[in-house]
């Protein structure tokens, strides 16, 4: 479901981009035209240029909404990776297990660490972060604990 709203999401903002790139073109002509003085295009001037601002903040929010259900898909898929190893997960997991590259796969999981959802260790030779979720557990893990108590 979200890779469908991601989905419609990108093609709404192609289509806001499209429209605004038009409005931009046709705002332009109205004012050449108006200085040429050839008509008197004044009212058509400000209605393209009203048109203009509302499709430029509708495009602005159309790709924060993508970017916060693009962040949503990764978020979900690092929880899940996290669950099923035990909560740990390194940038290489992320990107080998993703089409994000190195960099941003470190990048998001970063950003897990600096909101506090995870731990970040080093491995004993210093060289990789590995990332510990602690709340996330397997179903058997969670099972183990019931019989425990």
């Amino acid at each position: 479901m979200q890779n469908l709203k991601g989905t419609v999401l990108g093609f709404l903002y192609i289509i806001a981009m499209l429209a605004l790139v038009c409005s931009s073109l046709l705002f332009i002509i109205f004012v050449v035209r108006l200085m040429d003085g050839k008509d008197n295009a004044k009212s058509a001037l400000i209605v393209f240029s009203f048109i203009t601002i509302v499709i430029a903040i509708l495009t602005k929010k159309i790709k924060k909404s993508r970017k916060l259900v693009l962040i949503g898909d990764i978020d979900n898929f690092i929880l899940k990776y996290a669950i099923e190893h035990s909560g740990l997960i390194t940038a290489t997991d992320l990107a080998s297990e993703t089409n994000y590259s190195l960099k941003e796969a470190s990048l998001h999981l970063e950003r897990n660490y600096r909101e506090g959802y995870c731990n970040k260790r080093l491995t004993n030779d210093c060289l990789i972060d590995v990332y510990h979720f602690k709340g996330a557990v397997s179903q058997k893990e969670k099972e183990d604990y019931i019989n425990i108590k």
